[in-house]
């Protein structure tokens, strides 16, 4: 059986439209830079922890369900997983609390 073709953009597309935001009305929503969420939908970034933590809020669930639902390795590739637990690390005590619980419901 072959990986899932979505991407990890394809999930915050899915995510985005189930709150039947636009982008731009999820950008104020989660108070998010002009065009970020653009970007994580092309795969062409990834957010910062504040940035998971405001779009997790907007989306209704924990930043480590939002994480989860992120972070399929059969479905991204190990750059796109990498990246993102880089940007988890940047803030190194929120994110260690955050993994910690992302890590105990996986």
């Amino acid at each position: 059986m072959s990986p899932h073709p979505w991407t990890m953009g394809h999930v915050w597309k899915l995510l985005r439209e189930r709150t039947g935001l636009s982008q731009i009305d999820l950008e104020r929503k989660a108070n998010v830079r002009r065009g970020r969420v653009t970007r994580f939908e092309c795969n062409k970034g990834v957010p910062d922890l504040t940035e998971l933590q405001a779009l997790a809020k907007c989306f209704e669930m924990t930043t480590a369900k939002l994480v989860r639902s992120l972070e399929k390795p059969s479905q991204y590739t190990p750059e796109q997983v990498a990246e993102l637990k880089a940007a988890l690390k940047a803030n190194a005590s929120e994110a260690k609390a955050m993994m910690a619980e992302w890590r105990a419901t996986r």
